[in-house]
């Protein structure tokens, strides 16, 4: 039996829905607006069902919440299913988040800064780049180890997902029995994205029972950033560290 067609109305109302729904996590339209680039009026309009984003504007909103151009067809919620995860299935609702959750303007995608404390002393710190990529709906990591950690620099994968009151990171070698997981928060007020916090039994850190703090910096297309971090990959000292990363890398806390 053929589908009952929409008219332009109810398509519109459909995005307007949806678009509803993906902006309550922000508590200021104003704020989303200015976010995506988008007319505060003109956003309005889009949420009332008045009125239809041009193709690329809709192509911005769609990566900016990570979804797709079916949110002017279908409810968002039906829209996107999890990555599939270790033992997906039984875990779905437990560690997997709602779909789309942790969205682009929460945790941007693109080339990031991290920067931890070792643990083996308090002067001595490694730096080095990761990239953060959407893929299938889920929040996925890519990095290698840092130069001076390890002979080889070996590669680490891992997801991110949301947590209440911030971020959670797991990451792992191929073929390795332990995982580094990571809490991150977001620092308010600063220039570029910035997220601090502290990861558990890093590989990379000489005593794994330390909460090590960390440091994430979004780098977006920032060349020179990006240049100035790759070269500066590896084992560091206090005195190579900026002011906000000094700052927020003074102490670790002990499990045991």
């Amino acid at each position: 039996m053929p589908r009952t067609q929409r008219t332009p109305t109810q398509l519109r109302m459909i995005f307007g829905d949806n678009l509803r729904q993906l902006s309550r996590t922000y508590p200021s339209i104003s704020e989303l607006s200015r976010q995506l680039g988008i007319n505060r009026t003109q956003f309005n309009r889009y949420l009332s069902g008045e009125s239809f984003p041009r193709p690329d504007v809709l192509d911005r909103i769609c990566s900016f919440f990570g979804t797709d151009a079916r949110i002017l067809l279908h409810p968002v919620g039906a829209i996107s299913r999890p990555a599939p995860l270790p033992g997906s299935d039984f875990l779905q609702g437990y560690l997997t988040p709602e779909p789309g959750a942790l969205r682009e303007g929460a945790l941007p995608s693109g080339l990031y800064q991290v920067t931890c404390r070792t643990g083996g002393d308090q002067v001595s710190y490694f730096s080095r780049l990761i990239l953060i990529f959407r893929q299938a709906d889920g929040v996925f990591i890519r990095g290698h180890a840092a130069r001076g950690a390890h002979r080889r620099r070996h590669e680490f994968r891992g997801y991110a997902t949301c947590q209440e009151g911030g971020l959670m990171l797991v990451t792992s070698q191929r073929g390795a029995q332990s995982a580094a997981a990571t809490f991150l928060t977001r620092l308010p007020q600063t220039e570029a994205p910035v997220w601090t916090g502290h990861v558990l039994h890093h590989p990379e850190a000489a005593i794994c029972q330390l909460a090590l703090p960390v440091i994430y910096e979004h780098l977006g297309r920032d060349r020179a950033r990006i240049m100035r971090a790759a070269r500066r990959s590896g084992t560091i000292t206090r005195c190579q560290l900026s002011a906000l990363q000094s700052k927020h890398l003074r102490e670790g806390y002990s499990l045991s």
